[in-house]
């Protein structure tokens, strides 16, 4: 590293530690969409979940018909961790869905890296 790089930058300062999230437990369905976040922290069976994020962090992207799915209601969390969503109107079955982070490009949210959701689809039933 340059020490030109370093200019202006301070470990203490500057430096951030996110957890790392994963995506589980992904159903879609044609009025909505269930899903558990959760980080690698716990056991082999019960990680613990990811919580505290809204709609102001997370969308749904349909693949298919290449948009961002609206909702109704918001993002809902239950238990720590899990999710479900509502859509405005009812999408059709085999429509291709995707959580990610907000405009599917800031995937750095509150203290979670969500780079782990991803590309992780699920076809409504």
């Amino acid at each position: 590293i340059k020490q030109d790089n370093m200019n202006g930058y301070s470990v203490r300062r500057d430096a951030i530690s996110l957890i790392d999230v994963r995506i589980i437990n992904m159903v879609a369905t044609t009025t909505g969409i269930a899903f558990d976040l959760v980080n690698d922290f716990g056991d082999a069976v019960t990680r613990i979940g990811a919580g505290g994020l809204t709609a102001t962090e997370l969308d749904f992207y349909n693949v298919t018909d290449d948009n961002v799915e609206p909702v109704t209601g918001g993002i809902v969390e239950g238990v720590l961790g899990s999710y479900t969503a509502t859509w405005t109107s009812a999408t059709a079955i085999g429509e291709v869905m995707e959580v990610r982070g907000i405009g599917g490009v800031n995937y750095v949210q509150k203290k979670y890296d969500l780079k782990g959701i991803k590309d992780k689809t699920v076809v409504t039933a």
